[in-house]
Protein backbone atom coordinates (compact mmCIF):
# COMPACT_ATOMS: atom_id res chain seq x y z
CA UNK A 1 0.00 0.00 0.00
CA UNK A 2 3.05 2.38 0.92
CA UNK A 3 5.19 2.05 -2.02
CA UNK A 4 2.25 1.20 -4.54
CA UNK A 5 0.88 4.64 -3.61
CA UNK A 6 4.28 6.36 -3.77
CA UNK A 7 5.18 4.86 -7.29
CA UNK A 8 2.08 6.55 -8.30
CA UNK A 9 2.75 9.93 -7.25
CA UNK A 10 6.26 10.08 -7.98
CA UNK A 11 4.70 9.15 -11.83
CA UNK A 12 2.39 12.30 -11.82
CA UNK A 13 4.91 14.25 -10.14
CA UNK A 14 6.90 13.50 -13.40
CA UNK A 15 4.05 13.97 -15.74
CA UNK A 16 3.24 17.37 -13.94
CA UNK A 17 6.69 18.26 -13.92
CA UNK A 18 6.69 17.89 -17.80
CA UNK A 19 3.21 19.35 -18.65
CA UNK A 20 5.02 23.08 -16.31
CA UNK A 21 8.12 22.74 -18.12
CA UNK A 22 7.45 21.97 -21.54
CA UNK A 23 4.67 24.39 -22.76
CA UNK A 24 4.93 22.94 -26.22
CA UNK A 25 3.57 19.51 -24.66
CA UNK A 26 0.15 20.45 -24.78
CA UNK A 27 0.10 21.08 -28.44
CA UNK A 28 0.81 17.24 -28.50
CA UNK A 29 -1.51 16.12 -25.14
CA UNK A 30 -4.64 17.24 -23.87
CA UNK A 31 -3.28 18.58 -21.40
CA UNK A 32 -6.76 19.59 -19.05
CA UNK A 33 -7.41 15.82 -19.41
CA UNK A 34 -4.01 15.04 -18.19
CA UNK A 35 -3.69 17.50 -15.26
CA UNK A 36 -7.22 16.41 -13.95
CA UNK A 37 -6.71 12.65 -14.05
CA UNK A 38 -2.94 13.20 -12.29
CA UNK A 39 -5.28 14.90 -9.60
CA UNK A 40 -7.32 12.02 -9.19
CA UNK A 41 -4.65 10.03 -8.85
CA UNK A 42 -3.01 12.29 -6.09
CA UNK A 43 -6.71 12.21 -4.30
CA UNK A 44 -7.19 8.66 -4.52
CA UNK A 45 -3.30 7.58 -3.47
CA UNK A 46 -2.75 10.16 -0.63
CA UNK A 47 -6.70 9.12 0.36
CA UNK A 48 -5.38 5.53 0.71
CA UNK A 49 -2.49 6.54 2.70
CA UNK A 50 -4.41 8.30 4.98
CA UNK A 51 -6.69 5.50 5.30
CA UNK A 52 -3.90 2.87 6.14
CA UNK A 53 -1.15 4.64 7.84
CA UNK A 54 -0.98 7.22 10.91
CA UNK A 55 1.07 9.42 9.17
CA UNK A 56 2.48 9.83 5.62
CA UNK A 57 4.24 12.14 3.11
CA UNK A 58 1.91 14.36 0.90
CA UNK A 59 3.92 14.63 -2.05
CA UNK A 60 3.28 16.47 -5.23
CA UNK A 61 4.33 18.83 -7.92
CA UNK A 62 4.91 21.46 -5.67
CA UNK A 63 8.24 19.68 -3.83
CA UNK A 64 11.07 20.70 -5.29
CA UNK A 65 13.48 17.60 -5.19
CA UNK A 66 16.82 19.52 -4.85
CA UNK A 67 15.59 21.22 -1.64
CA UNK A 68 12.80 20.22 0.09
CA UNK A 69 12.84 17.75 3.03
CA UNK A 70 9.82 15.80 3.12
CA UNK A 71 7.96 15.60 6.53
CA UNK A 72 5.72 13.05 7.76
CA UNK A 73 2.40 14.72 8.10
CA UNK A 74 -0.56 12.84 10.67
CA UNK A 75 -3.84 11.16 8.40
CA UNK A 76 -5.88 14.44 8.99
CA UNK A 77 -3.13 16.53 7.06
CA UNK A 78 -3.02 13.75 4.11
CA UNK A 79 -6.38 12.99 4.34
CA UNK A 80 -7.01 16.76 3.87
CA UNK A 81 -4.69 17.23 0.77
CA UNK A 82 -6.26 14.06 -0.67
CA UNK A 83 -9.82 15.79 -0.43
CA UNK A 84 -8.70 19.09 -1.92
CA UNK A 85 -7.16 17.17 -5.48
CA UNK A 86 -10.57 15.31 -5.70
CA UNK A 87 -12.02 18.99 -4.97
CA UNK A 88 -9.81 19.81 -7.80
CA UNK A 89 -11.01 16.67 -10.13
CA UNK A 90 -14.63 17.60 -9.63
CA UNK A 91 -14.09 20.97 -10.72
CA UNK A 92 -11.40 19.99 -13.48
CA UNK A 93 -14.54 18.08 -14.90
CA UNK A 94 -17.37 20.62 -14.71
CA UNK A 95 -18.65 21.04 -18.17
CA UNK A 96 -15.28 18.88 -20.22
CA UNK A 97 -16.14 17.03 -22.89
CA UNK A 98 -12.89 14.76 -23.07
CA UNK A 99 -13.00 11.17 -21.89
CA UNK A 100 -10.53 8.60 -20.58
CA UNK A 101 -8.68 6.34 -22.38
CA UNK A 102 -9.63 2.74 -21.45
CA UNK A 103 -5.98 2.03 -20.50
CA UNK A 104 -5.70 4.92 -17.93
CA UNK A 105 -7.51 3.03 -15.32
CA UNK A 106 -7.69 -0.98 -16.87
CA UNK A 107 -10.83 -1.45 -18.19
CA UNK A 108 -12.77 1.47 -17.16
CA UNK A 109 -13.55 3.96 -20.02
CA UNK A 110 -14.70 7.19 -18.21
CA UNK A 111 -16.08 10.57 -19.29
CA UNK A 112 -14.96 13.55 -17.61
CA UNK A 113 -17.79 14.09 -15.98
CA UNK A 114 -18.25 10.44 -14.84
CA UNK A 115 -14.49 10.75 -13.12
CA UNK A 116 -16.26 13.85 -11.70
CA UNK A 117 -18.73 11.26 -9.96
CA UNK A 118 -16.10 9.24 -9.09
CA UNK A 119 -14.62 11.86 -7.38
CA UNK A 120 -17.71 12.77 -5.54
CA UNK A 121 -17.81 8.90 -4.31
CA UNK A 122 -14.41 8.84 -3.09
CA UNK A 123 -14.75 11.68 -0.86
CA UNK A 124 -17.45 10.41 0.58
CA UNK A 125 -15.92 7.06 1.35
CA UNK A 126 -12.80 8.77 2.83
CA UNK A 127 -14.92 11.28 5.15
CA UNK A 128 -16.56 8.22 6.93
CA UNK A 129 -13.50 5.83 6.37
CA UNK A 130 -10.71 7.70 7.80
CA UNK A 131 -12.62 8.77 11.40
CA UNK A 132 -10.67 6.30 14.14
CA UNK A 133 -12.59 7.67 17.15
CA UNK A 134 -15.68 8.22 18.53
CA UNK A 135 -15.45 11.71 18.24
CA UNK A 136 -14.27 12.12 14.81
CA UNK A 137 -17.05 10.12 13.86
CA UNK A 138 -19.04 12.69 15.77
CA UNK A 139 -17.41 15.46 13.52
CA UNK A 140 -18.21 14.03 10.12
CA UNK A 141 -20.58 16.52 8.72
CA UNK A 142 -23.44 13.76 7.45
CA UNK A 143 -25.07 16.09 5.37
CA UNK A 144 -21.46 16.44 3.07
CA UNK A 145 -21.10 13.04 3.13
CA UNK A 146 -24.55 12.34 1.47
CA UNK A 147 -24.35 15.39 -1.01
CA UNK A 148 -21.18 13.72 -2.47
CA UNK A 149 -22.70 10.07 -2.48
CA UNK A 150 -25.77 11.68 -3.99
CA UNK A 151 -23.18 13.76 -6.96
CA UNK A 152 -21.51 10.50 -6.93
CA UNK A 153 -21.31 7.15 -8.84
CA UNK A 154 -24.48 5.48 -9.57
CA UNK A 155 -23.61 2.71 -11.92
CA UNK A 156 -20.82 -0.60 -10.76
CA UNK A 157 -17.32 -0.07 -11.54
CA UNK A 158 -15.87 -3.05 -13.41
CA UNK A 159 -12.11 -2.50 -13.50
CA UNK A 160 -10.20 -5.32 -15.19
CA UNK A 161 -7.17 -5.46 -13.58
CA UNK A 162 -4.50 -6.72 -16.51
CA UNK A 163 -5.82 -10.59 -16.30
CA UNK A 164 -3.84 -11.54 -13.23
CA UNK A 165 -0.15 -10.47 -14.50
CA UNK A 166 0.50 -8.33 -11.47
CA UNK A 167 -2.96 -7.75 -10.13
CA UNK A 168 -3.26 -11.32 -8.64
CA UNK A 169 -4.78 -11.45 -5.34
CA UNK A 170 -3.24 -14.78 -3.71
CA UNK A 171 -6.45 -14.98 -1.35
CA UNK A 172 -8.96 -14.38 -3.95
CA UNK A 173 -7.01 -17.27 -5.94
CA UNK A 174 -7.08 -19.35 -3.50
CA UNK A 175 -10.85 -19.28 -2.32
CA UNK A 176 -11.58 -19.97 -6.18
CA UNK A 177 -9.26 -22.68 -6.35
CA UNK A 178 -9.77 -24.68 -2.91
CA UNK A 179 -7.20 -27.67 -4.07
CA UNK A 180 -4.47 -25.38 -4.94
CA UNK A 181 -4.58 -24.51 -1.20
CA UNK A 182 -3.65 -28.12 -0.37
Amino acid sequence: AWYNRYEALSSIYDGLVAIETDPDLCASIDCDRAQTFAKFVQGYALGYLALNFDSAFVFDETVDLETDVLALQAYPAVMAAAMGYLQEVITGTSGASWSLEPGWILGLPLTAAALGQYAHSLMARFMVMVTRTPAERDAVNWGTVITHIDAGITDDLMIDGDGYNNWLNDLHWYGSNPSAAS
